[in-house]
């Protein structure tokens, strides 16, 4: 499967991959190309996508084939991790830090120069402003999605890998959700 432009190179690039645990197999020779833009998975629970996910952000290493994002290996390759924007499907959120804390917590890892205007757009990119001082332990679920996204997006990554972004959502949420990516796919992004 490919997706986007083909006169573009990959961003993302799955080569016959497979992975099993012991006995049961979670992707099974699977090959894909993925482009700048925006690439759904689609598929039944317990279809693999959150294992081929786990892959392509290097947390986890194919049984077999190999995976290449932004033309390098992914897997213990720290310098790709910087290129990367990752938002799992479980949640990983302390409480007691407030949301802008969080998003701050972020850009330090990344090591961003501009940590305060860096935060600041990022939490204005998910219209979470007026609430970044409260903490995320009284956030509902979609605001702290919308705050764990701009977790993600803060360092301005090349390519987002986003696991179940729209869980717990609200409607209105979710067509913000939906244009901010749009607007980053637009911009280049995968």
């Amino acid at each position: 499967m490919t997706t986007g432009d083909g006169n573009v190179p990959p961003t993302i690039r799955v080569d016959s991959v497979s992975k099993w645990f012991g006995n049961v197999v979670a992707v099974n020779d699977v090959s894909l190309e993925i482009r700048p833009g925006i690439t759904g998975l689609l598929g039944p629970n317990g279809a693999g996508k959150t294992t081929l996910l786990h892959m392509i952000n290097g947390l986890a290493a194919p049984s077999e084939g190999e995976i290449t994002v932004l033309g390098e290996p992914v897997r213990n390759n720290p310098g790709i991790y910087s290129r990367l924007g990752a938002m799992t499907e479980h949640e990983a959120v302390y409480g007691f830090f407030t949301g802008r804390a969080f998003v701050e917590f972020s850009a330090r890892l990344y090591g961003l120069d501009d940590v305060p205007g860096m935060v600041d757009k990022a939490i204005k990119a998910v219209n979470m402003a007026d609430a970044q001082h409260r903490p995320l332990g009284e956030y509902s679920r979609g605001m702290r999605q919308r705050m764990r996204l701009a977790a993600s997006i803060v360092h301005d990554p090349e390519v987002m890998l986003l696991d179940e972004p729209l869980s717990g959502t609200d409607p209105r949420q979710r067509i913000e959700f939906s244009e901010l990516l749009s607007e980053l796919a637009s911009g280049g992004r995968t």
